[in-house]
């Protein structure tokens, strides 16, 4: 059998994170649960049917709804809806970009424990977006981040000193941060690590194997680039042995 064509399907099966279709009804019933307990001030719920309406998940795509019951978990002090409100902001969806706006909701959510909302909140800070830019008080709020087991502060740190922004370029310390991501859950740090591995076989720290292993950990993680990157390498490493 055709050994690309082996390995493509080798690809497609490591892609575990494939959704079994709901029923529409039971979308509907999901949905009517989560308005009933955010009308009786149930944030959480409030902040998941603000993403389904963001999503299209069982109803409509809504961004004026979502943007509501995002405010209205905020309002009720639950750091993701806060997050989630902010990055609507952010982003301009459904509304105008307001990049102060969205600082001053990712800073909240922060300051409450999200961090996801704290590597957002040095983003802005990185890129000057709402605020003046500030690199060393970004990489400082990165480094809070990864120290708290926020894989995308560790990845992010990864790429900074990976590629020298704002910092000297330190490849030892790229892996090391691209390693904790990864330890954290976060597939792209997996991936990235992966990539410093793989990438020169000149170079001592060429290990095939242990980029393999960390492609397939991404991969499994549903990260589609992280399966590509393992079919390439496997290819590379048996076409090799032949």
């Amino acid at each position: 059998m055709n050994r690309k064509f082996v390995y493509a399907l080798l690809c497609t099966a490591l892609l575990t994170f494939a959704r079994i279709p709901v029923c529409a009804g039971t979308e509907n019933t999901a949905a009517e649960k989560l308005q009933t307990s955010c009308d009786s001030g149930d944030a959480k719920a409030c902040s998941e049917l603000g993403i389904n309406y963001l999503s299209g998940n069982g109803m409509p795509k809504d961004y004026h709804k979502a943007i509501t019951l995002f405010e209205k978990s905020c309002n009720l002090n639950f750091p993701e809806g806060c997050r989630r409100l902010g990055l609507m902001y952010i982003e301009g969806i459904g509304t105008r970009p307001d990049y102060e706006k969205g600082l001053q909701l990712s800073d909240k959510a922060c300051r409450a424990g999200d961090l996801n909302a704290c590597n957002n909140l040095a983003t802005l800070y990185m890129q000057g977006l709402g605020t003046k830019k500030d690199p060393q008080k970004a990489i400082r709020i990165y480094e809070e981040t990864c120290q708290s087991k926020g894989g995308a502060g560790c990845k992010n740190l990864a790429i900074i000193y990976r590629d020298g922004t704002e910092v000297t370029k330190d490849l030892q310390k790229a892996q090391n941060y691209f390693k904790k991501a990864c330890d954290a859950g976060d597939p792209q740090g997996c991936e990235q690590l992966g990539l410093l591995y793989s990438q020169d076989e000149k170079d001592p720290a060429f290990n095939a194997q242990l980029a393999l292993d960390l492609f397939k950990k991404a991969c499994e993680a549903g990260l589609h680039s992280g399966c590509e990157n393992f079919v390439k390498l496997k290819i590379r490493t048996d076409y090799k042995k032949d």
